[in-house]
């Protein structure tokens, strides 16, 4: 009898240590507007991975102080504006330090390419 209530006790906190990670780890979004579109659709729910651009006081793995990976062209991030909104910005990284970006009547070019996402 004690040993079922120990089990049932272990798997109950292992719920709720996965429950909790998965709450601080991951979110979603509903996408609003068309700027991504073909990509993400308006009204479609994207699921986000809170951790993957933690920044750490040292560098590991020589990723510049990024836990895992940091930010790389073409990566889709979730993002609030400069300006302080409270709006989610849902955009695609088209450029990162040392790029030259030019935008050109509706076309981006990176780095003198045009770009085939812009």
């Amino acid at each position: 009898m004690r040993s079922a209530i120990r089990d049932t006790c272990e798997t109950i906190i292992t719920a709720v240590v996965i429950f909790l990670v998965l709450q601080g780890s991951t979110q979603n979004f509903l996408i609003e507007g068309s700027s991504m579109e073909p990509t993400l659709i308006q009204n479609q729910r994207l699921l986000v991975n809170k951790f993957i651009y933690v920044q750490a006081p040292f560098s590991l793995f020589g990723n510049e102080n990024y836990l895992f990976d940091g930010p790389k062209r073409g990566d889709i991030v979730v993002f609030h504006p400069p300006s302080g909104s409270k709006t989610d910005f849902v955009k695609r990284i088209i450029g990162v330090p040392g790029d030259l970006i030019d935008i050109d009547n509706e076309f981006v070019y990176v780095n003198g390419k045009k770009n085939r996402m812009g």
